[in-house]
């Protein structure tokens, strides 16, 4: 995948909406995917929230994701498709977390995901990017 000018390019070339996951893999020596969950746009601002080995799960601006994308190479978007607003579903699961330290066993970025697209219904497949 490219890199991106800006986070808004990364949203509409994936037509991302709330509570859609970017899958991302560091783009030297990547072995581990990283999650982060789009939020939507507050007053012009893109908001993502992550769970980060520093500071456990947190919200990011479009310049805080501008920085990741430096490091990391969006793979996949993960589409949630639940019968919740999803902006609700995502701060209801940030309130539930914000509190937890991030842990490689029990509370990693992955966690935070599935924690996020947790619901009744079956969620449909990934969306693979390509370049």
């Amino acid at each position: 995948m490219n890199n991106f000018e800006s986070v808004n390019e990364l949203v509409l070339k994936y037509e991302l909406n709330p509570g859609d996951i970017v899958v991302a893999r560091a783009r030297i020596f990547g072995l581990f995917n990283h999650y982060l969950a789009y939020y939507g746009d507050i007053n012009g601002e893109k908001i993502f929230i992550g769970n980060f080995r520093n500071g456990g799960v947190k919200i990011i601006n479009s310049s805080q994701v501008a920085l990741l994308l430096q490091k990391y190479r969006p793979t996949s978007i993960l589409r949630y498709y639940g019968s919740e607003n999803a902006q609700i579903r995502i701060k209801k699961r940030y309130q539930e977390l914000k509190t937890k330290h991030y842990n490689y066993l029990n509370n990693n970025c992955m966690h935070f995901v599935q924690r996020m697209l947790r619901e009744e219904e079956e969620q449909k497949p990934t969306t693979v990017l390509k370049n």
